[in-house]
């Protein structure tokens, strides 16, 4: 009862002080103590002043094209049969779950349809496949409510009903490490003992030419598709590698299997490190713990920015011929000066030349013809990303300049810009938590526990 009373008192209390408070002080002392309050502009600085806005780009590249429109009418091509996937291969090999990828999308159509085509044309079973829809935007693409030349745009028809692959997606935009943890939530909770990731970037392919001491050619006895390979590294680290924390499958983490105890244990991944320099950490901290990386190989992994013209041709389907699309081309004078540097800059390293153009002299009614033929145009779009002379590697994240109006909009050069600033300051955490510039805290004798604790190499 006591509270009860007191509080109306207190009320008018509040009240009084407050209205004296305003009545004490001149109109100009309130502004400066609140300068916020609407409608009070400061008499000194004048009436507003006019917005200034950003020039309009000189240049704005061509808009993208569905990389796959075969789709908008038929289903697609069959898989090359030697690569069709065992469903019931994870049990031949002791393993009680199959292996689920993920496949995280933030944005670039495009890019992430090729991904998925080209690991499915590799042997790898659509049901097993998820891709993370990481764009913020709710159910608008569920819904098919945004456009192909709005970044944020995912087709869950070709992806689920015609691809047969899953999709979830995240209630929020989620940075890279917070994304990871995702992953991992969702392992914990379905209970997965393992888990992999993969780059949206990526075109692959399983070794159909064969490769010694990992699989004969296809077509012949015993000829292993990337799939298996995996399914077979899994079982391997389980049986004989009690302390394997991850298992790469390329130079770098383009897909990886993760043990799911293992990230529990070392409690996910750093969100205060948003992007770059997260695996950093990560990796890092699995060395520290005496947890062991396990490099074997898989398929051939190509990390691009551009995409081919027509997916069918990852089926080898004859009636096209692979050819390179830049997303995101510099305008034709300045590409054509950027072609004659990376042209002078092979010579120079005495490296083959860049050659953009698809070889005349293939039958491409042979299907091995037409996949050694495919294999180096996905090597040509790898090392056009790698040599991109100074333009930097994710330059496909900004070919889908449009979408404005839609819902959920959001400016393509402000997502880059926001992206870029968060990527600097988790550079900055990193080397603050571990006193390191690289990718090398674990080797200056840090443990698990002097992560925040180290002084700055300088005053060592």
């Amino acid at each position: 009862m006591p509270r009860i009373t007191r509080t109306p008192l207190l009320i008018v209390l509040c009240t009084f002080t407050l209205g004296l408070l305003f009545w004490s002080f001149p109109d100009s002392a309130v502004v400066q103590r609140f300068p916020h309050l609407p409608g009070q502009e400061s008499k000194k600085d004048g009436p507003p002043k006019t917005p200034k806005f950003k020039s309009e780009p000189k240049w704005t590249p061509p808009p993208v094209s569905d990389p796959f429109s075969y789709l908008e009418h038929h289903y697609p091509p069959e898989i090359p049969s030697w690569n069709v996937p065992d469903p019931n291969l994870h049990e031949k090999h002791g393993l009680s779950i199959a292996p689920t990828m993920f496949v995280g999308f933030g944005r670039t159509w495009p890019v992430l349809l090729q991904c998925v085509v080209s690991y499915l044309v590799a042997g790898w079973p659509p049901s097993q496949l998820v891709v993370v829809e990481n764009t913020g935007v709710q159910l608008a693409n569920k819904r098919g409510d945004l456009s192909l030349q709005n970044p944020f745009y995912l087709n869950y028809t070709i992806l689920q009903d015609i691809l047969g692959v899953r999709v979830v997606r995240t209630p929020a935009i989620l940075n890279f490490a917070q994304m990871q943890n995702f992953f991992l939530n969702q392992a914990l909770e379905n209970e997965w003992e393992y888990y992999l990731f993969s780059h949206s970037d990526q075109l692959v392919f399983s070794f159909e030419e064969g490769l010694e001491g990992v699989t004969p050619p296809a077509g012949e006895e015993g000829y292993k598709p990337m799939y298996q390979l995996v399914v077979e590294s899994i079982a391997d680290a389980r049986k004989n590698k009690p302390r394997w924390g991850k298992i790469l499958y390329a130079f770098n983490d383009y897909l990886t299997t993760f043990n799911t105890a293992v990230m529990d244990t070392l409690g996910g991944w750093d969100s205060m490190i948003p992007f770059y320099t997260t695996d950093c950490d990560m990796y890092s901290r699995m060395r520290m713990g005496n947890w062991t990386d396990i490099q074997t190989k898989a398929g051939h992994f190509n990390d691009v920015g551009s995409v081919l013209n027509d997916l069918r041709v990852l089926y080898r389907d004859p009636a096209v011929i692979p050819q390179i699309v830049d997303l995101n081309p510099l305008p034709p004078e300045k590409q054509k000066k950027q072609d004659e540097e990376i042209l002078a800059k092979a010579k120079e390293k005495g490296e083959e030349p860049i050659v953009k153009e698809t070889p005349k002299d293939v039958n491409w009614k042979d299907p091995k013809e037409y996949y050694n033929a495919l294999k180096n145009v996905g090597d040509t779009m790898r090392r056009i990303k790698l040599s991109n002379n100074g333009r930097g590697r994710n330059t496909w994240q900004l070919a889908q300049r449009g979408g404005r109006g839609e819902p959920y909009y959001y400016d393509p050069e402000g997502i880059d810009w926001a992206i870029n600033s968060l990527t600097d300051a988790g550079r900055r955490t990193y080397k603050e938590k571990w006193a390191a510039e690289k990718c090398n805290a674990e080797y200056t004798g840090l443990g698990l526990d002097d992560a925040w604790r180290v002084l700055p190499q300088s005053e060592w």
